[in-house]
């Protein structure tokens, strides 16, 4: 009996106590004008039962209160004439109406003084009558937002339900939604929702089904279009590093979409991907090319529409690197700071000395040449959205090049070309720090200025410049100067031409032998003694001419070559020339005189051969 009452109130989910093998009910469902009866949580041994409207034991809600060993009913306040009290306890209300749904609290005092206390749930429903199905918009067009409501008269309903055409439930549809309330949307309606709907309410006693509505849905022209981007509103997109993905939505029947950008079709172009139904354009990646205005055009048979213009914000970097500049124009010098061909401008900073400036992609300072000193540097700082680059340059005189020695000999051979070259970036200067363009001037033995033209060639860089001698001959031998100039001082570099011929190979002459007739009937041919004699002395004249040679080219290669040449070393012959890497002595680069706080300049001395040459290159020219 036990397990019995136990799976019983298990099925109940309530916990009440069995009594006589019959459930205690928690929750009592009637029909409007039905006699129920909410049962007491305990039956035996009753002294006094109270019954109260809500969950609660108070008072200003008590109905009644009953003592059975008496049969004394005593009314609360909340009595309304139809409430009775059972001898079990049990509370008998006649004739319920929809407004009696709610909770009522029995509290019972049993002889030994136990209290108990239960709370039981009415629902009271009417029989329901059919809701009506209504339409909240005018005009079911293709692609509008429609909404459909369930009316039910205020009536208590538990469920809503739909259905077309009597069959179909509706809201299983992606493009619709339905809500508990009785209201279904359509997002979007289509020609395909065309049909005859009904709603169906419910609740625990009775369902009633509403007449049915019918929608026929009309073709509607084109509305709201427009376009939207992925892209974080206020954010620069990145040339060659984002990609951008932009969506077309239109309101109307069926529309057919297409893009335009700076009034235009859609270019060609293989970083532009459109979706099956062109509703999306995805760019990748973006380039400065795509700065414009895109626009999307949706149209069909009854109308068409374009949306408002869309721009991106995009940005790249600037052009290169940063640049420091020095230019002259009379006594002044002028800095400069350049960054230039980005988007945004860069934040570009100047400093020398005191002098600090600020401003945008380029900024510039003039400074008296007075106030230049010789060894320091102009700085330039660069910022472009967190991209920083700086660059500087010394402020001072040509260098000498490192390994550069201006009383090495450069030896070629006559009718090859003759190559000098200078650079001036072959220096013990740090890589960070840039030096001072030149401009570079090249002198002959006559201390004359070359002109290109003929066999010679000057071609000359901000940096380094070449001297080429095509076709050479010994008469180019002697001594050459490179002059670099920039807005500093002038530095003189000397370079010692030998031009030699090459000797020409020594060739073997050889000598028939004579042939005896032998009479008629004699054997042809030498004999062994005379072929072996023949033999010593052909190998004794060419030992002897082999040593003549070897003698006269060595007498005439020591004459050739002059002493400068034979104590420093001379180079290879060749077409180009590597300059030795050897430390330059400094007494051998002379300066142009410089115009530095406030000294007087002096004018330049012209450049000419060096004295401690002349006799060696005299010698040269001589032979």
């Amino acid at each position: 009996m036990k397990f019995h009452c136990f799976m019983i109130t298990v099925w109940l989910s309530f916990g009440s106590p069995c009594i006589l093998g019959q459930p205690t009910p928690a929750h009592v469902i009637a029909r409007v004008g039905e006699t129920v009866n909410l049962t007491a949580p305990v039956t035996a041994d009753i002294l006094v039962v109270g019954w109260y409207r809500g969950a609660q034991e108070d008072n200003a809600q008590r109905i009644l209160s009953y003592a059975p060993s008496s049969g004394l009913q005593t009314n609360g306040s909340q009595h309304t004439g139809r409430e009775v009290a059972l001898a079990d306890g049990s509370l008998q209300i006649r004739g319920v109406f929809t407004n009696d749904t709610g909770s009522y609290n029995a509290q019972v005092t049993q002889t030994n003084i136990e209290v108990t206390t239960a709370t039981r749930q009415l629902r009271v429903y009417e029989i329901l009558s059919p809701p009506t199905l209504t339409n909240t918009t005018a005009y079911e067009f293709v692609g509008d937002n429609v909404t459909l409501q369930c009316q039910d008269g205020n009536q208590t309903v538990d469920r809503y339900t739909f259905s077309r055409d009597n069959l179909h439930d509706p809201c299983r549809e992606n493009h619709i939604t339905c809500q508990g309330s009785g209201f279904m949307h359509f997002h979007h309606i289509k020609e395909s929702d065309n049909g005859s709907y009904t709603c169906t309410i419910h609740n625990p006693i009775s369902n009633s089904t509403s007449a049915p509505l019918e929608i026929k849905v009309k073709q509607v022209p084109i509305s709201n279009v427009t376009i939207s981007s992925n892209f974080t509103t206020g954010g620069l997109l990145w040339e060659y590093e984002d990609y951008v993905q932009l969506s077309c939505t239109a309101l109307g029947t069926d529309p057919a979409l297409s893009w335009m950008f700076n009034g235009s079709a859609l270019p060609q172009d293989p970083r532009y991907h459109l979706s099956p139904d062109n509703a999306s354009l995805t760019i990748s990646p973006v380039t400065r090319k795509d700065t414009g205005a895109f626009l999307c055009r949706a149209s069909n048979r009854i109308s068409s529409q374009s949306s408002q213009p869309l721009s991106l914000d995009i940005a790249w970097r600037p052009d290169g690197s940063i640049q420091c500049g020095t230019n002259t124009s009379g006594d002044q010098v002028l800095f400069s700071c350049s960054w230039t061909g980005g988007n945004p401008s860069t934040s570009v900073e100047l400093q020398y000395s005191q002098i600090n400036k600020t401003g945008s992609n380029i900024v510039m300072a003039n400074i008296s040449r007075s106030e230049i000193t010789l060894g320091m540097t102009q700085t330039c700082h660069g910022n472009q959205e967190g991209l920083v680059q700086n660059c500087s340059v010394l402020l001072d005189i040509p260098q000498t090049p490192l390994g550069f020695d201006n009383s090495s000999v450069y030896s070629f051979a006559q009718g090859a070309d003759v190559q000098l070259e200078l650079n001036l970036k072959m220096t013990n200067r740090a890589s960070s720090v840039e030096i001072l363009s030149a401009t570079f001037s090249w002198f002959d033995n006559s201390s004359s200025l070359i002109a290109p033209g003929g066999r010679f060639n000057v071609s000359s860089k901000e940096f380094s410049s070449k001297l080429t001698i095509y076709k050479s001959t010994e008469a180019d031998s002697g001594h050459y100067v490179c002059e670099a100039k920039n807005l500093m001082a002038a530095t003189r570099f000397s370079y010692l031409v030998n031009v030699s011929r090459v000797p020409e190979p020594a060739t073997t002459t050889s000598v028939p032998v004579p042939t005896e007739s032998k009479p008629p009937g004699t054997s042809g041919g030498l004999s062994p003694g005379a072929i072996a004699g023949i033999a010593i002395g052909v190998v004794a004249v060419l030992v002897l001419i082999a040593v003549i040679i070897y003698c006269v080219m060595k007498k005439k290669k020591a004459k050739q070559l002059p002493k400068a040449s034979r104590v420093a070393g001379g180079h290879a012959s060749g077409t180009s020339v590597t300059l030795p890497m050897r430390e330059a002595p400094t007494e051998d680069i002379q300066y142009a005189d410089l115009n530095f706080n406030n000294m007087k300049p002096a004018a330049a001395a012209p450049p000419g051969k060096p004295k401690a040459k002349e006799d060696i290159y005299s010698e040269v020219k001589k032979q």
